[in-house]
């Protein structure tokens, strides 16, 4: 027998084929979106069942979402309700990002009266760069000093002269 959801006469296999078909939809339908919304769905899932999303492969992976599909993605999303706290942030953060439109990054243009909101991915480029540095990042990713100062110390100890 099925467990109904508080007062709900949708049960807990129901609530798991309705977010399994919006994870379906947002696939195509949010994929030019960002804020990755496949992805908020996905672990919302994983947070409410405890369980992995399962597999799903999109049929017609060339189809061009519409405005149709959005607002159907929009409606399945508003029919899911009564998930674990955990898994109902990420829903509403899903839904969030298909009415608001994800957080504002660096170099956006800003209305009037408009802020940015305070996170580390607003800041500006060279503000970032000088947090990193302080922080002991190394900007040479490959190394090159690193190993021009190892070859010139073992060119040394061989008795070349640099």
């Amino acid at each position: 027998m099925e467990t109904k959801l508080d007062g709900d006469e949708r049960t807990f296999s129901d609530v798991r084929e309705e977010l399994i078909a919006a994870y379906r939809l947002s696939l195509a339908a949010a994929s030019e979106i960002p804020g990755n919304i496949p992805s908020l769905l996905s672990h919302a899932f994983s947070r409410h069942f405890r369980a992995n999303m399962p597999s799903i492969r999109l049929e017609n992976a060339e189809k061009k979402a519409t405005s149709v599909d959005l607002e159907e993605l929009q409606s399945k999303l508003s029919r899911i309700t009564a998930l674990k706290p955990e898994a109902q942030t990420l829903l509403d953060r899903a839904r969030s990002i298909l009415t608001d439109g994800p957080p504002l990054s660096m170099n956006v243009e800003l209305d009037e009266n408009m802020e940015l909101p305070d996170a580390l991915h607003t800041l500006l480029q060279g503000t970032l760069w000088a947090i990193l540095m302080e922080a002991g990042a190394n900007p040479d990713l490959e190394d090159e000093l690193q190993k021009r100062q190892a070859y010139a110390h073992s060119a040394c100890y061989q008795g070349h002269v640099l």
